[in-house]
């Protein structure tokens, strides 16, 4: 196998892989989005204090998956 046909085959594990992880990542985003509409409105609740760093993290990993996306995506 030459050189090409490796990056691209590893192109394509990378997009399968970034496909895989922002699946797991929306149900993750969408667990916490629940979960803030299930807490009491209070915004002294100990659990609000949970939220931001769950969402500030599900955001990291998002934008970390698109540019996996992106690589994935590069030179096709």
């Amino acid at each position: 196998m030459d050189t090409a046909d490796e990056a691209q085959r590893l192109r394509t594990e990378v997009g399968r892989l970034a496909h895989d992880l922002a699946n797991a990542l929306g149900i993750v985003q969408n667990y916490v989005a629940f979960l803030a509409d299930d807490l009491p409105e209070d915004p002294g609740h100990p659990a609000r204090a949970d939220l931001p760093p769950l969402e500030t993290a599900t955001a990291r990993a998002v934008a970390l998956v698109q540019d996996l996306q992106e690589v994935a995506t590069a030179g096709t």
